[in-house]
Protein backbone atom coordinates (compact mmCIF):
# COMPACT_ATOMS: atom_id res chain seq x y z
CA UNK A 1 0.00 0.00 0.00
CA UNK A 2 2.99 2.22 -0.73
CA UNK A 3 0.79 4.72 -2.95
CA UNK A 4 -1.12 5.69 0.45
CA UNK A 5 0.56 7.74 3.01
CA UNK A 6 -0.41 5.18 5.46
CA UNK A 7 -1.52 1.76 5.11
CA UNK A 8 -4.86 1.37 3.74
CA UNK A 9 -6.65 -0.09 7.01
CA UNK A 10 -9.95 -1.83 4.95
CA UNK A 11 -11.33 -4.91 4.93
CA UNK A 12 -11.93 -5.20 1.18
CA UNK A 13 -14.04 -8.42 1.60
CA UNK A 14 -16.34 -6.23 3.40
CA UNK A 15 -16.24 -2.85 1.60
CA UNK A 16 -19.52 -2.39 0.60
CA UNK A 17 -19.42 1.49 -0.48
CA UNK A 18 -17.52 4.80 -1.17
CA UNK A 19 -19.05 8.01 -0.51
CA UNK A 20 -17.05 10.17 -2.44
CA UNK A 21 -17.01 14.47 -2.12
CA UNK A 22 -17.66 16.72 -5.18
CA UNK A 23 -15.63 19.82 -5.08
CA UNK A 24 -12.37 19.48 -5.13
CA UNK A 25 -12.19 15.93 -4.84
CA UNK A 26 -14.10 14.72 -8.01
CA UNK A 27 -14.43 17.61 -10.40
CA UNK A 28 -11.81 20.36 -10.35
CA UNK A 29 -14.32 23.34 -9.40
CA UNK A 30 -11.68 24.81 -6.55
CA UNK A 31 -9.95 27.49 -9.18
CA UNK A 32 -13.13 28.96 -10.14
CA UNK A 33 -14.85 28.60 -7.14
CA UNK A 34 -11.80 30.89 -5.61
CA UNK A 35 -11.95 33.27 -8.29
CA UNK A 36 -15.99 33.22 -7.82
CA UNK A 37 -15.29 34.44 -4.31
CA UNK A 38 -12.47 37.38 -4.82
CA UNK A 39 -15.27 38.51 -7.57
CA UNK A 40 -17.56 38.54 -4.73
CA UNK A 41 -15.43 40.74 -2.37
CA UNK A 42 -14.43 42.69 -5.01
CA UNK A 43 -17.97 43.75 -5.33
CA UNK A 44 -17.58 45.28 -1.87
CA UNK A 45 -14.23 46.94 -2.19
CA UNK A 46 -12.69 43.94 -0.39
CA UNK A 47 -9.71 41.99 -1.16
CA UNK A 48 -10.11 38.27 -0.05
CA UNK A 49 -7.18 35.70 -0.34
CA UNK A 50 -6.10 32.33 -0.75
CA UNK A 51 -5.31 31.48 2.98
CA UNK A 52 -8.93 32.72 3.87
CA UNK A 53 -10.69 30.85 1.13
CA UNK A 54 -8.75 27.52 2.11
CA UNK A 55 -10.30 28.16 5.58
CA UNK A 56 -13.80 27.90 3.82
CA UNK A 57 -13.55 24.73 2.10
CA UNK A 58 -15.97 22.73 2.87
CA UNK A 59 -18.81 24.11 4.92
CA UNK A 60 -21.65 25.35 2.25
CA UNK A 61 -22.37 28.93 0.73
CA UNK A 62 -24.88 29.29 3.47
CA UNK A 63 -22.35 28.52 6.31
CA UNK A 64 -19.22 30.68 4.96
CA UNK A 65 -21.29 33.53 3.56
CA UNK A 66 -22.23 34.63 6.95
CA UNK A 67 -18.48 34.61 7.85
CA UNK A 68 -17.36 37.47 5.22
CA UNK A 69 -20.23 39.40 6.14
CA UNK A 70 -19.36 39.49 9.58
CA UNK A 71 -15.62 39.63 8.72
CA UNK A 72 -15.43 42.45 6.50
CA UNK A 73 -18.71 44.01 7.56
CA UNK A 74 -20.77 43.67 4.47
CA UNK A 75 -23.68 45.84 4.04
CA UNK A 76 -26.28 43.67 2.61
CA UNK A 77 -29.00 41.53 4.64
CA UNK A 78 -27.66 37.90 4.81
CA UNK A 79 -30.42 36.32 2.49
CA UNK A 80 -29.54 38.69 -0.41
CA UNK A 81 -25.43 38.44 0.09
CA UNK A 82 -26.22 34.50 -0.33
CA UNK A 83 -28.49 34.95 -3.53
CA UNK A 84 -25.52 37.04 -4.77
CA UNK A 85 -23.15 34.78 -4.07
CA UNK A 86 -25.37 31.89 -5.92
CA UNK A 87 -25.63 34.05 -8.65
CA UNK A 88 -24.06 32.82 -11.73
CA UNK A 89 -22.63 29.97 -10.16
CA UNK A 90 -24.23 27.07 -11.77
CA UNK A 91 -23.86 27.96 -15.45
CA UNK A 92 -19.97 28.24 -13.95
CA UNK A 93 -19.99 25.10 -12.86
CA UNK A 94 -21.82 23.58 -15.87
CA UNK A 95 -19.05 25.10 -18.08
CA UNK A 96 -16.29 24.79 -16.21
CA UNK A 97 -16.33 21.92 -14.04
CA UNK A 98 -13.95 18.92 -14.91
CA UNK A 99 -13.60 15.67 -13.22
CA UNK A 100 -10.56 15.69 -11.93
CA UNK A 101 -7.69 13.04 -14.11
CA UNK A 102 -7.92 9.66 -12.98
CA UNK A 103 -11.10 10.02 -11.36
CA UNK A 104 -13.58 8.59 -13.96
CA UNK A 105 -11.10 5.13 -13.80
CA UNK A 106 -11.76 4.93 -10.47
CA UNK A 107 -15.68 5.51 -10.64
CA UNK A 108 -15.34 2.44 -13.60
CA UNK A 109 -13.48 0.25 -11.19
CA UNK A 110 -16.12 0.59 -8.26
CA UNK A 111 -18.71 0.13 -10.71
CA UNK A 112 -17.15 -3.34 -12.14
CA UNK A 113 -16.77 -4.58 -8.91
CA UNK A 114 -20.61 -3.37 -7.71
CA UNK A 115 -19.33 -0.78 -4.86
CA UNK A 116 -21.95 0.91 -4.31
CA UNK A 117 -21.40 4.59 -4.45
CA UNK A 118 -22.66 8.06 -3.46
CA UNK A 119 -21.69 11.42 -3.68
CA UNK A 120 -21.82 13.39 -0.87
CA UNK A 121 -21.50 17.13 -0.95
CA UNK A 122 -22.11 20.27 1.16
CA UNK A 123 -23.06 21.98 -2.09
CA UNK A 124 -26.54 22.49 -3.11
CA UNK A 125 -28.09 20.20 -5.22
CA UNK A 126 -29.22 22.87 -7.84
CA UNK A 127 -25.46 23.81 -8.07
CA UNK A 128 -24.03 20.43 -8.68
CA UNK A 129 -26.67 19.41 -10.95
CA UNK A 130 -26.14 20.69 -14.34
CA UNK A 131 -22.46 19.23 -13.81
CA UNK A 132 -22.97 16.27 -13.33
CA UNK A 133 -25.52 15.94 -16.06
CA UNK A 134 -22.37 17.39 -18.05
CA UNK A 135 -19.95 14.86 -16.90
CA UNK A 136 -22.50 12.15 -18.03
CA UNK A 137 -21.30 10.35 -13.93
CA UNK A 138 -24.61 10.90 -12.28
CA UNK A 139 -25.78 7.24 -13.11
CA UNK A 140 -22.53 5.76 -11.25
CA UNK A 141 -23.69 7.26 -7.94
CA UNK A 142 -26.68 5.04 -6.02
CA UNK A 143 -27.51 8.32 -4.42
CA UNK A 144 -26.57 12.15 -4.01
CA UNK A 145 -26.47 13.88 -0.41
CA UNK A 146 -26.46 17.76 -0.76
CA UNK A 147 -26.61 20.33 1.59
CA UNK A 148 -30.76 20.25 1.41
CA UNK A 149 -30.61 17.04 3.00
CA UNK A 150 -29.27 18.47 6.25
CA UNK A 151 -29.43 21.12 8.89
CA UNK A 152 -25.26 21.34 9.22
CA UNK A 153 -23.32 20.29 6.60
CA UNK A 154 -19.31 20.05 6.98
CA UNK A 155 -17.18 20.12 9.11
CA UNK A 156 -20.01 18.68 11.07
CA UNK A 157 -20.42 14.80 10.42
CA UNK A 158 -24.61 14.98 10.00
CA UNK A 159 -23.99 14.51 5.95
CA UNK A 160 -21.75 11.86 6.25
CA UNK A 161 -24.12 10.23 9.01
CA UNK A 162 -27.51 10.73 6.34
CA UNK A 163 -25.13 9.30 3.50
CA UNK A 164 -25.07 6.03 5.76
CA UNK A 165 -28.79 6.01 6.72
CA UNK A 166 -29.12 6.33 2.70
CA UNK A 167 -26.99 3.68 1.53
CA UNK A 168 -27.91 1.02 4.38
CA UNK A 169 -24.56 0.44 5.11
CA UNK A 170 -22.56 0.63 8.58
CA UNK A 171 -19.81 3.36 9.05
CA UNK A 172 -16.89 0.43 8.86
CA UNK A 173 -18.53 -0.86 5.52
CA UNK A 174 -17.75 2.23 3.50
CA UNK A 175 -14.79 4.51 2.21
CA UNK A 176 -14.78 8.68 2.43
CA UNK A 177 -12.99 10.25 -0.30
CA UNK A 178 -12.01 14.11 0.07
CA UNK A 179 -10.21 17.14 -0.16
CA UNK A 180 -11.13 19.57 2.63
CA UNK A 181 -9.89 19.41 6.45
CA UNK A 182 -13.88 19.97 7.24
CA UNK A 183 -14.54 17.17 4.85
CA UNK A 184 -12.13 14.78 6.33
CA UNK A 185 -13.63 15.73 9.80
CA UNK A 186 -17.17 15.06 8.80
CA UNK A 187 -16.21 11.81 7.72
CA UNK A 188 -13.85 11.02 10.63
CA UNK A 189 -16.41 11.91 13.29
CA UNK A 190 -19.03 10.25 11.26
CA UNK A 191 -15.85 6.80 12.57
CA UNK A 192 -15.97 6.20 8.38
CA UNK A 193 -12.39 5.57 7.05
CA UNK A 194 -11.27 8.62 5.54
CA UNK A 195 -8.95 8.99 2.59
CA UNK A 196 -7.68 12.57 1.31
CA UNK A 197 -6.27 13.53 -1.78
CA UNK A 198 -3.37 15.69 -1.39
CA UNK A 199 -3.86 19.07 -2.86
CA UNK A 200 -2.77 22.38 -2.87
CA UNK A 201 -5.57 23.82 -0.93
CA UNK A 202 -5.73 21.32 1.47
CA UNK A 203 -4.49 23.18 4.87
CA UNK A 204 -3.61 20.48 6.97
CA UNK A 205 -4.78 16.57 7.28
CA UNK A 206 -6.43 15.72 10.68
CA UNK A 207 -5.25 12.70 12.52
CA UNK A 208 -6.79 9.33 11.45
CA UNK A 209 -6.88 10.26 7.52
CA UNK A 210 -5.33 8.17 4.44
CA UNK A 211 -3.49 9.87 2.22
CA UNK A 212 -2.79 9.54 -1.37
CA UNK A 213 -1.52 12.13 -4.38
CA UNK A 214 -3.95 10.67 -6.85
CA UNK A 215 -7.25 9.25 -8.23
CA UNK A 216 -4.72 7.07 -10.31
CA UNK A 217 -3.15 5.91 -7.46
CA UNK A 218 -5.90 5.61 -5.03
CA UNK A 219 -7.06 2.82 -8.27
CA UNK A 220 -4.24 0.82 -8.39
CA UNK A 221 -4.05 0.37 -4.75
CA UNK A 222 -7.74 -0.69 -4.78
CA UNK A 223 -6.28 -3.13 -8.29
CA UNK A 224 -3.86 -4.60 -5.91
CA UNK A 225 -5.92 -5.66 -3.25
CA UNK A 226 -8.87 -6.47 -5.01
CA UNK A 227 -6.42 -8.90 -6.97
CA UNK A 228 -5.29 -10.49 -3.85
CA UNK A 229 -8.92 -11.15 -2.57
Amino acid sequence: MGRLGMSLSMDFQHLKGVLIDFDGTLVDTIPFLFKHYLSFLKTFGQEGSLEEFKTLMGPSLEEFVPILIERYRLPEKKHALISLYHHGLADVYKREGKLIPGAREFLDFCQHKKIKMGLVTSSAYPLIASCVEALEIKDYFAFIVTKENVKKTKPDPEIYLHALKTSSLLADQVLAIEDSRAGILAALNAHIPTIAIRNPYLISIPSGAMTTDSWKDLTLCFEEAYARL
